[in-house]
């Protein structure tokens, strides 16, 4: 399959294209905001803020933007996001224009265009995976690699002529123009989006229900844990660029302008490359070869000082920071269900941009005491150290799962139905299995139980009942009645149907199923004694 096919579904040409304006805009202002602070100070502490500032707004809004996202209209969401950014946007070019951007100003702005990136990037990740088949996201994801870094590449040196001819204020008028665009096209389309899979779901209920997916995802933990390891120390990478490149290409804004298209060029080339490279190398060997190319051209740019060698080392690591994310990314959109992509995608943009804003200040704080060369080198033998330590533990294969919605539990059969859908509910699951099959059987339910988990329940434990040899008793606990039909219509998968049918193929018997409903509803009802003749008596004395 072509890196170009998703192009050719109407919907997602359009959204990409409005999406690559919006992007162009961004690395123009974060490039422009950088040397602006390069200008008023010069310090490496203030230039790395400006990348902490800009990614710290993910680890405090991406997660409720998520669950925003998997219950919203997601189209009218990222509107009023676009919105949003160009009234930043607009703010920083008066500002600029009469002069009055100050470093706290700056870092204050940049804040709040991070803020409108933190609520869009899972909006925009969940909009996408509606409209697109889910063979085609690794496509898409190479697509989305590609529009980043072509726009990391262009708009940095568009903005470095711009900021060089005509001023800061120049840069961020059309970073305005570029976001009241991408708005313009969100305003515009009229395609019907499919609903949301959790569409109704309370906030908390759902920013819970997603933290559970991904705390009893195996799988998504570890996706999150190398990518974290990673991210860190390559942090320092973009964060000390408009330092460790002045060597080479010299103090000014086209000199770092130039840098950053040389990165953004050879990782918008090496985007495309990356299906190639996949079949080279295997799922596997890309990810940690990528890692340790760039770990190599990061420890070459603590020493070179010639143009010539320092641009083709800029292109190397751009290729080699494409190869090692573009997968991380794919595999991401394609192991998470439908019904909690965008949650699961925040929490992914949590690590991705968390990472490198927790990294870029703690590079700046060490290029600070130590100099760049310093924390260069240093960035790179740890990148070498985390490929190591994560080695060590073999990754889950998943790609044999299957990950489509699989609707297979009958329809609850009540007598009588709950007095308040809000109260939890229990599930009890009658197993009888002969002796032979016992132990086998829990092993096999041990997978079941964390199916529970990530597709809502808060407890789940497996009992033997004493008195009855060969039976089990399963007990689950859900937040609430509406939660557990979610769990019915539509959470499971195909991989959580093959964990039960596996787990029941070892019983002598179809388990039996009793819903647990409370005799008793906690919420705004008097308990009986509170009735009782005496106690009014004393609570009238």
């Amino acid at each position: 399959m072509s890196v170009w096919d998703p192009l050719r579904n109407g919907a997602y040409r359009m959204m990409w294209t409005a999406g690559i304006g919006g992007l162009l805009g961004s690395w123009m202002q974060l490039m422009a905001a950088q040397w602006i602070l390069v200008e008023l100070s010069g310090s490496p502490v203030l230039i790395a803020l400006v990348n902490t500032s800009s990614m710290l707004p993910v680890l405090l809004l991406a997660l409720p933007a998520g669950v925003l996202a998997d219950v919203l209209d997601r189209r009218r969401m990222l509107l009023t996001i676009q919105v949003f950014q160009v009234c930043t946007a607009t703010a920083m070019a008066a500002l600029a224009l009469v002069g009055r951007l100050s470093p706290p100003v700056v870092l204050l702005l940049i804040f709040m265009a991070g803020c409108g990136t933190a609520m869009g990037a899972p909006t925009y990740q969940g909009l996408v995976s509606s409209l697109i088949l889910r063979r085609r996201l690794q496509s898409t994801a190479a697509l989305d690699a590609f529009g980043i870094n072509l726009t990391r590449a262009i708009g940095p040196l568009l903005g470095g002529v711009l900021l060089a001819s005509w001023g800061a204020s120049a840069v961020f008028g059309v970073t305005t123009v570029l976001f009241g665009a991408y708005a313009a096209v969100l305003g515009l389309w009229r395609q019907k989006e499919p609903l949301p899979a959790e569409r109704g779901e309370p906030f908390i209920a759902a920013l819970r229900a997603g933290g559970r997916y991904v705390r009893y995802s195996s799988v998504m933990r570890r996706m999150l844990w190398q990518l974290a390891a990673f991210l860190l120390p390559a942090s320092c990478f973009w964060a000390l660029l408009p330092l460790v490149t002045a060597r080479g290409l010299g103090h000014g804004a086209g000199g770092y302008g130039l840098a950053l298209a040389a990165a953004g060029g050879g990782a918008a080339a090496g985007a495309p490359l990356v299906p190639w490279m996949r079949r080279r190398l295997g799922n596997t060997r890309l990810p940690v070869t990528a890692r340790l190319v760039f770990a190599a051209a990061v420890a070459a740019l603590s020493v070179l000082d010639k143009p010539v060698p320092v641009l083709a080392v800029l292109v190397i690591s751009g290729v080699a920071w494409t190869a090692a994310l573009t997968d991380a990314t794919a595999n991401v959109q394609m192991f998470l269900p439908q019904w909690v992509r965008a949650r699961g995608s925040a929490a992914y943009q949590v690590v991705l941009f968390g990472a490198q804003a927790g990294g870029a200040l703690l590079w700046g704080l060490l290029a600070q005491g130590a100099g760049v060369t310093a924390a260069y080198v240093t960035a790179a033998v740890l990148i070498v150290l985390s490929v190591a330590i994560v080695g060590r533990k073999p990754a889950v294969d998943w790609h044999g799962m299957n990950r489509e919605p699989a609707v297979y539990w009958p329809e609850p059969d009540l007598a009588q139905q709950p007095q308040n859908r809000l109260d939890p509910v229990a599930i009890q699951v009658t197993y009888r299995v002969p002796e032979s099959s016992e132990e086998q059987f829990v092993v096999a339910m041990s997978d079941v139980q964390r199916s529970r988990r990530r597709t809502g329940a808060t407890s789940c434990e497996l009992w033997r009942i004493g008195e009855l040899p060969g039976q089990f008793l399963e007990i689950y606990v859900v937040p609430s009645w509406g939660e557990h039909l979610r769990q019915h219509h539509g959470r499971l998968t195909g991989a959580d149907r093959a964990y039960e049918e596996k787990a029941r193929a070892l019983c002598v018997a179809e388990p039996e199923v009793l819903h647990l409903l409370l005799a008793e509803p906690a919420v705004r009802r008097p308990h009986p004694a509170q009735n009782h003749p005496d106690d009014r008596a004393e609570r009238q004395r």
